[in-house]
């Protein structure tokens, strides 16, 4: 696989419920690489980082076409935990922050075949956070994803189900 990096695009938020990144995805490139470096809860709610993806028109699709396997290390746990599902309404990226913390978390997200209308849009993600409920310590997860739906895919939206967060991300094209 290439690995050269073009970067695309750069972003930065603060105290917000979710960030757009749109008309990022084209035909110019058939991977994408997202790389983040912040992501912090504003206030006192633990939260996890969801994405969801910008269909051709803009609108972010929520119905049931995505699923997903998670395998998460936890540096209190000798086992690895993993988790799976078929049918659901987001694509998880990891990076879960709890209240007590202000430590914030990084992952590293590729995008394949995106704008392909011909073609499931897939993605892998590698994230580490840190969790200090009891002081407690790192976490990292390695997901894969698939939107189920092959249709032209334009940008993604970052979430988390409650609160606000702050968030600084970087875009590149691989080739």
């Amino acid at each position: 696989m290439a690995t050269n990096l073009e970067f695309i695009t750069a972003l930065s938020s603060t105290g917000t419920a979710s960030v757009d990144i749109t008309n990022i995805f084209s035909d110019k490139y058939d991977v994408y690489c997202i790389k983040s470096t912040t992501f912090e809860i504003v206030g006192t709610s633990s939260q996890n980082l969801y994405r969801r993806l910008l269909d051709s028109t803009g609108t972010v699709i929520s119905a049931t076409e995505y699923a997903s396997a998670i395998l998460e290390g936890r540096a209190w746990d000798s086992s690895m935990l993993e988790s799976r599902s078929t049918s659901q309404n987001y694509m998880g990226v990891g990076g879960y922050i709890n209240d007590d913390s202000t430590e914030g978390t990084g992952f590293v997200q590729y995008i394949y075949n995106p704008y392909n209308s011909s073609s499931y849009t897939f993605s892998q993600t590698q994230s580490s956070s840190w969790n200090n409920n009891a002081s407690r310590g790192l976490v990292m997860r390695k997901s894969i994803t698939v939107h189920k739906n092959a249709e032209q895919i334009t940008g993604i939206r970052f979430y988390v189900a409650g609160g606000t967060f702050s968030f600084e991300a970087s875009v590149f094209g691989v080739k």
